[in-house]
């Protein structure tokens, strides 16, 4: 087996980790998470898809959730940061619990839950580190690659920190290819997942 094989094998294995220890959470307080009975306290806001506003992707939107998240962390860091068009899900983990909590487009939480550290541990990111902007730019990274592709195809894009070298794992609906992989920044070699 070649070392470029070697290399593919390990960066699918450590993003499938990260995806499972993230959907192992996701799990315990359900899939829609403003939906999730039990496992945590809601403050009563409208399901992220019934508030108007711009999408989650748009800067001005991530900067926002951002600021936010700073008084939640207390020393923690962000295991997963998870956007959809219409809300953001970030899980953050901190003293061995996990939070997750959710932002509508309104920029409120619409949700938020404990649980128990599952076992695996991600190194986590500070959100310092999380550029507002790089969302945006990986959507028209993406349409730059793949002419007639939209921001409006995405499904959800997950900021994945499982590794000392986090980065954007993204899903589109509509044709093929459909999940991209980016760096952090959201600049520089946006590829196809698995390759």
């Amino acid at each position: 087996m070649t070392m470029k094989a070697i290399a593919v094998l390990a960066n699918v294995a450590t993003v499938a980790v990260a995806i499972w220890g993230t959907l192992l959470f996701m799990d315990r307080v359900g899939p829609d998470v403003s939906a999730a009975p039990g496992g945590g306290s809601s403050t009563g806001s409208r399901p992220p898809d019934q508030v108007d506003g711009p999408p989650m992707t748009e800067p001005a939107q991530v900067r926002a959730v951002l600021a936010q998240l700073g008084p939640k962390l207390r020393g923690g860091r962000i295991d997963s940061f998870r956007l959809a068009p219409e809300r953001i899900d970030v899980i953050v983990r901190r003293a061995g619990q996990q939070t997750v909590v959710q932002f509508n487009r309104a920029r409120q939480v619409s949700f938020e839950a404990q649980a128990d550290s599952a076992g695996f541990t991600p190194k986590g990111v500070l959100p310092a580190r999380i550029d507002p902007r790089a969302p945006s730019r990986i959507l028209a990274a993406i349409a730059r690659r793949r002419p007639g592709t939209s921001a409006a195809q995405l499904d959800y894009m997950v900021l994945i920190a499982a590794s000392e070298l986090p980065e954007w794992i993204v899903f589109l609906r509509g044709r093929p290819p459909l999940q991209w992989r980016s760096p952090l920044s959201g600049e520089g070699n946006v590829r196809v997942l698995g390759t």
